[in-house]
């Protein structure tokens, strides 16, 4: 197992766990470009075009575990990439 899915996979399986910097370095392994806003970051992609994308902001704090909403959101952004490639490889 690559470490793309085991961070895919302990994300899935602890969505209140998830650091600030796993979330982004997970997202950053599907091609997904973060791009620096005034309170955190909004998450786009290059074939989700006209789709909603998440907006991750900063966690304050000591743990700097991201609120599990904006994680879910994250993982439903992966799905619909996942779902969007596996269309076009029956194409």
């Amino acid at each position: 197992m690559s470490q793309k899915q085991k961070l895919l996979e302990k994300t899935r399986n602890a969505p209140k766990n998830t650091t600030f910097e796993e979330l982004i370095s997970l997202m950053r392994h599907f091609g997904f470009e973060p791009r620096k806003t005034s309170h955190g970051y909004m998450i786009t992609h290059k074939e989700l075009i006209n789709k909603t994308m998440p907006h991750v902001p900063r966690p304050h704090g000591r743990e700097g575990k991201v609120r599990v909403v904006y994680v879910r959101e994250c993982l439903k952004a992966i799905e619909l990439l996942k779902t969007k490639a596996e269309g076009k490889e029956k194409e």
